[in-house]
């Protein structure tokens, strides 16, 4: 047997983080990996360890189903033994053994590496990131010379050739050759996506960081980030509100709704565990989602059925 048919147990030696190009840029400026709550998901229970309801997915293969070549996303490559000395992780196959097969000539095979704790946050996330690994947008691709190569026509030295971005996705480039220089972490753009999804470093887009230091300006505030974060407030709040408000304090109208349908009808009790799970799946990037997930580590409820029959617990007085 080789070494590399050996199966790790726990977490691999590398492992690699997908996500959006945005997503990377906030955990270095925060130097904190975010992670998602078990409670949005009853299959994703199944898949976790008891008492550790937050996870991070990472994949064995930087060129597995897990990472995908969008724009303006990016793959961390990570220090797995680094992890592995303060964090559980186990190999998960969420689709099982017979979608494996099926998909394995389409790219779908995950390889994941799931990584458990107790916690929503791994701090000091730049001692784990080795490199960071950008897609570029093709459609908007400037002319980057190689080598030897004179300047295309119209293409201006200062701004690094990123002309034809819009202000949005400059400012996050040069946020994150600011912040990832500091950090002491390489970042690599790539216009190609088997490029991108091969990690091919030759191939790699060259940006000019001292242009970028000169024209340095923070992302906009607002956008649709910042109201998906005011609807997930909206959404769960009124649970959030159940769990928090002292039995018998006035709620909200639709707080006090909710507490009415769980106190008094078995049916609709099932529909807000359901709704529970949706909402903060749907959400699970956002505080919000994971308050309620640490209240329910809290009380050692173990799914969204259990927090309803805690509120119907709470809420039914002694004449109902």
């Amino acid at each position: 047997m080789k070494l590399g048919d050996v199966l790790y147990e726990g977490i691999s030696p590398v492992v690699y983080h997908w996500t959006r190009a945005h997503i990377i840029l906030k955990i270095l400026k925060q130097d904190v990996f975010k992670l998602m709550p078990y409670a949005g998901n009853s299959s994703e229970l199944e898949l976790g360890k008891k008492g550790k309801l937050f996870f991070m997915s990472t994949t064995r293969s930087k060129t597995g189903g897990y990472t995908s070549p969008n724009e303006m996303s990016g793959t961390m490559k990570l220090d797995g033994r680094k992890l592995a000395q303060n964090y559980k992780g186990s190999p998960v196959e969420y689709w099982g053994t017979d979608m494996r097969k099926v998909d394995q000539e389409r790219r779908t095979t995950e390889m994941e590496d799931r990584i458990f704790n107790t916690k929503e946050t791994i701090p000091r996330a730049s001692k784990y990131i080795q490199e960071i690994h950008i897609k570029w947008p093709a459609k908007d691709a400037p002319f980057f010379p190689r080598p030897g190569e004179k300047l295309g026509k119209g293409v201006d030295r200062e701004s690094g050739g990123m002309d034809n971005l819009d202000d949005e996705d400059k400012s996050l480039v040069r946020e994150l050759l600011i912040l990832s220089k500091k950090r002491g972490i390489p970042v690599y753009f790539y216009v190609e996506k088997k490029d991108f999804l091969g990690q091919n470093k030759s191939k790699a887009i060259k940006l000019d960081i001292k242009g970028q230091l000169k024209g340095e300006k923070p992302l906009s505030q607002g956008g649709s980030s910042w109201r998906m974060k005011r609807m997930a407030t909206r959404d769960i709040g009124p649970y959030l509100e159940l769990i928090n408000t002292p039995a018998g304090r006035k709620l909200s109208d639709t707080a006090d709704s909710i507490r009415s349908d769980i106190v008094w009808r078995d049916h609709d009790r099932k529909n807000y565990a359901r709704n529970i799970e949706t909402v903060i799946h749907n959400n699970k990037t956002f505080p919000a989602a994971a308050k309620i997930t640490k209240f329910m580590q809290k009380e050692k409820l173990s799914n969204t059925t259990e927090l309803i029959k805690w509120l119907q617990n709470k809420w039914t007085t002694e004449d109902e």
